[in-house]
C-alpha cells in the first residue's frame, strides 16, 4: 500500500489502519527486547548459554590448577613451618624429656624404665620360725610360697577363730598345706578370744568356724531348759555336737 493511497480512505478507516500498525509494532517489540548490544536471545536460549559459560569457566579453572606454575606456588606455601599439634608435642616430650626440640634423640639417650617402684620381696631364710598369732601379712609374705592372697586368708581365718590354738589349724583354711607348718609356732601364753556359752547370742555363736546355726540354736535352747551351763561335758549330751566338735571347741569356750 502506498502512502498516497492512504489518504483516499475515510477517516475511520485510516484510524483503524494506524491502530493495527501500532499494535503490530508493540507485539514485535515485546518479543525482541532491545539491550545495549542489540536484540537479546529468547529465555531458553539464555539459560543454555549460561550453562555453557559455566562449563567453560570450570575447564579454565582446572587448566590453571594443573599448570606447573600453580603447582610450584602451592608447594611453596606448604613448606612454610607450621606450629606443632598438641599430640606431636606430647609424643616428643615422652621420647626425649628435657631435650631441645630440634635435637636428634638416639636410642641410647632415652632413660631406662624405672623398676624400683615395686621392690622385690625379701624372703626368710630356711629354718626361720614366726609366731602364728602375732605375725601380720607383711611377715607372712616373707615365707617362700606365701603371697598376698594366702597371707590374707591366714589372717582372716585367725580373726574368725579368735586365734590359733595349734599350727595344724592352718590346713582348715583349704589354701595352706602341711609343708608350711614348719615355718610357724604357737605361743601358749597368747590368750585366745573365746565364746561365752551362757551369754552370747545366736549370731555371735554361729559365726565361729566350729559352730553353725543348728549347733548355736541347740546350745541356746539347752541353757534355757537347764539354766547355766557349767562344764564342757554337758555339750556332749546334745546330738548336734560330736566328740570331735567338743574337742575342737574346748579352747574357745568360756563358762563364766
Amino acid at each position: 500500500m502506498l502512502w498516497k493511497d492512504f489518504f483516499y480512505y475515510s477517516r475511520s478507516e485510516r484510524r483503524a489502519i494506524l491502530f493495527l500498525l501500532l499494535l503490530l509494532a508493540a507485539l514485535t517489540g515485546s518479543y525482541w527486547a532491545l539491550d545495549g548490544n542489540g536484540p537479546s536471545v529468547p529465555v531458553w536460549e539464555r539459560e543454555e548459554s549460561a550453562e555453557i559459560d559455566s562449563f567453560l569457566a570450570h575447564l579454565q579453572q582446572m587448566d590453571t590448577v594443573r599448570s606447573p606454575r600453580y603447582v610450584q606456588r602451592s608447594r611453596s606455601t606448604t613448606d612454610v613451618p607450621q606450629p606443632p599439634r598438641r599430640g606431636d608435642v606430647r609424643k616428643k616430650a615422652g621420647v626425649a624429656w628435657g631435650k631441645k626440640k630440634d635435637a636428634a634423640v638416639s636410642p641410647d639417650s632415652v632413660s631406662p624404665v624405672r623398676t624400683d617402684f615395686y621392690p622385690r620381696q625379701v624372703k626368710y631364710a630356711a629354718g626361720t620360725v614366726i609366731d602364728l598369732n602375732r605375725c601380720d601379712t607383711n611377715e607372712l609374705k616373707k615365707i617362700p610360697g606365701i603371697g598376698s592372697y594366702r597371707a590374707s586368708v591366714i589372717v582372716a581365718y585367725r580373726q574368725r577363730l579368735g586365734g590359733f590354738a595349734n599350727v595344724r589349724q592352718l590346713q582348715e583354711t583349704g589354701k595352706i598345706d602341711t609343708a608350711f607348718n614348719r615355718w610357724f609356732s604357737v605361743d601358749s601364753a597368747v590368750v585366745l578370744r573365746k565364746l561365752s556359752v551362757n551369754s552370747d547370742g545366736l549370731e555371735r555363736l554361729r559365726r565361729h568356724p566350729y559352730m553353725n546355726f543348728s549347733k548355736a540354736k541347740a546350745l541356746i535352747d539347752y541353757r534355757r531348759r537347764v539354766g547355766k551351763i557349767k562344764h564342757l561335758s554337758q555339750l556332749s549330751l546334745l546330738k548336734e555336737f560330736s566328740e570331735k566338735d567338743v574337742e575342737k571347741l574346748s579352747p574357745y569356750l568360756s563358762f563364766d
